[in-house]
């Protein structure tokens, strides 16, 4: 992304409401898995693509946690929030040993990187044995629009590709279920009004295009579309919804892989 959207991110990330409501869900159902995997032991966390550090501050409560990203322009963003255990590194070539990780957390990532399932498998190879990966990746085809266009995704996915993604025998996939759910009929009129607007008045300098969570809304307007969003949540701990603008992902290693290596 660009310095731009950087710094928004920045700037609004805490209390944006998208913002929230994701880590509210993707922490909250994630803590039903770990009680099984070392319930008296610290935590070995991986952030991978940790952007501008909101993430890793959230979680760090878990375990002792690493940031990476490829941009240095998110790791100095990362410095400005007080992290120090960082690292720059390319999600598809992880400068770290074999079964390393217990948890590696995955929020907005894979959207970004062309060849997704080298980042899996790097994934596998660095967590330990039963060691958990959670995903969260924007949803359906049907909603590509400028602000994927202006955050540099390569695609938005859907419950198949997802599935084709874990098809190998590296995973098992314990959580597989689309999010945001509520919202989806007005975000997907909001993006299909602007496409044909885009359509109509011409297509703007692509420079030019910024995402939707460029900026923060009203203080009543984000403190309503956040409690909305919250409302899923003891839905997405209990069901796999069948459509949403976002889609979680919480697999665990293998270990007759490990054996096999």
């Amino acid at each position: 992304m660009n310095y731009e959207e950087y710094e928004n991110m920045f700037k609004v990330e805490r209390d944006h409401w998208w913002y929230k409501g994701v880590r509210t869900i993707v922490k909250e159902t994630i803590k039903d898995y770990l009680p099984a995997m070392k319930p008296a032991e610290k935590l070995r966390i991986l952030d991978a693509g940790c952007g501008t550090g909101i993430t890793f501050n959230y979680f760090q409560e878990l375990g002792d946690i690493t940031g990476i990203d490829i941009s240095p322009l998110a790791l100095d963003f990362c410095q400005r929030r007080g992290i120090k255990k960082l690292c720059r590194a390319d999600s598809s070539k992880l400068p770290f040993k074999n079964n390393s990780f217990d948890l590696i957390i995955a929020l907005d990532l894979l959207e970004h990187i062309e060849n997704d399932s080298q980042v899996i498998a790097e994934f596998h190879r660095i967590l330990r044995p039963d060691g958990l990966l959670l995903l969260n990746c924007p949803a359906l085809q049907s909603l590509w629009s400028h602000h994927d266009v202006a955050m540099m995704h390569f695609r938005r996915y859907s419950k198949k590709m997802m599935l084709n993604l874990f098809k190998t025998d590296l995973f098992s996939l314990k959580k597989l279920t689309y999010y945001n759910s509520l919202l989806l009929p007005p975000i997907y009129l909001f993006r299909s009004l602007k496409k044909t607007f885009a359509k109509i008045f011409g297509n703007r300098d692509l420079k030019n295009i910024k995402s939707d969570l460029n900026l923060m809304p009203p203080a009543l307007a984000n403190y309503l579309l956040y409690k909305l969003f919250s409302l899923e949540l003891p839905l997405v701990k209990r069901y796999n919804l069948p459509l949403g603008v976002s889609l979680l992902v919480i697999a665990q290693k293998k270990y007759a892989r490990f054996l096999s290596n």
